[in-house]
């Protein structure tokens, strides 16, 4: 099987997967044995994989071991996907992990590690808007002087020839 066929087989998951509203609405499987076997095939997939694919991997095996009540095997994957986000500085795959991490902490009935994590994701984000912020207002304060110097210097050619 390649990575393609996997991710086929991937979208009828919803079929075996439903949130059980006397658990909080946690997400539950139907059927542990079909869920077992798409872990296994990612891992599996895993051996010849590399990069984005490895990740697309880790994340989606952490997220069935989490869904299959194995909290545990979903935190040893899904932090490879979090070691992975901040070696590539992608801060947005760096949330999407520390929210997953977070979730398998609550699954693991660690609620206070699971908000801490929710948490540092929240700060992440403002501190995120707040970067792209401080660079717009800085691109836009660069464009006004660099207008600002370009008028002076206009003004300054136009009195050198008269």
């Amino acid at each position: 099987m390649n990575l393609a066929d996997y991710r086929e087989r991937l979208v009828a998951i919803n079929e075996i997967v439903y949130f059980d509203k006397n658990e909080y609405l946690r997400e539950k499987t139907s059927n542990p044995l079909k869920l077992k076997e798409l872990i296994d095939e990612a891992e599996n997939l895993l051996q010849s994989s590399n990069g984005d694919d490895r990740y697309f991997l880790y994340g989606t095996i952490g997220n069935l071991y989490r869904i299959n009540e194995q909290p545990k095997k979903a935190l040893n994957s899904l932090s490879y996907c979090l070691n992975h986000a901040v070696r590539e500085m992608n801060l947005t795959r760096e949330i999407v992990a520390l929210i997953r991490i977070g979730e398998a902490h609550k699954y693991d009935n660690n609620h206070t590690k699971a908000l801490e994590l929710l948490a540092k994701c929240d700060a992440k984000r403002l501190m995120n808007i707040w970067t792209l912020y401080c660079n717009i207002k800085a691109n836009v304060l660069w464009n006004y002087l660099l207008c600002s110097i370009q008028k002076n210097i206009v003004k300054g050619v136009g009195i050198a020839f008269r």
